[in-house]
């Protein structure tokens, strides 16, 4: 069977179509998995350097470490808290609403 000049060119144009796609779709996950953990490194590091001081002082208080590693839920409190005190000072603020003027009265 003989395809049609008019075929063989729409399966061409199909398939470089269908490959420019793929890679298009394979750089934007690349792309976005490095940016979303570049972000994500940043904010670590920022949450560790604030937990750092107060776990500091906890261990200047109690002398060891003893609380925090027999209460799971004060350690996960205190490490929640911190992150999202962090990730939400890091957050873009809320744009404010525009103020309208009071509508003109057109009565002329």
């Amino acid at each position: 069977m003989k395809f049609k000049l008019a075929h063989k060119l729409f399966l061409a144009h199909a398939l470089i179509i269908s490959v420019l796609v793929l890679a298009f779709l394979i750089f934007s996950y690349f792309s976005n998995q490095s940016l979303l953990s570049n972000a994500m490194n940043g904010v670590d590091e920022k949450v560790i350097d604030t937990l750092t001081p107060l776990l500091s002082q906890h261990y200047q208080t109690q002398g060891s470490w003893h609380e925090l590693v027999s209460h799971q839920e004060q350690w996960e409190a205190l490490v929640n808290t911190t992150f999202f005190q962090v990730f939400l000072s890091l957050s873009p603020k809320p744009m404010p609403a525009p103020e309208n003027p009071a509508p003109k009265n057109s009565a002329t």
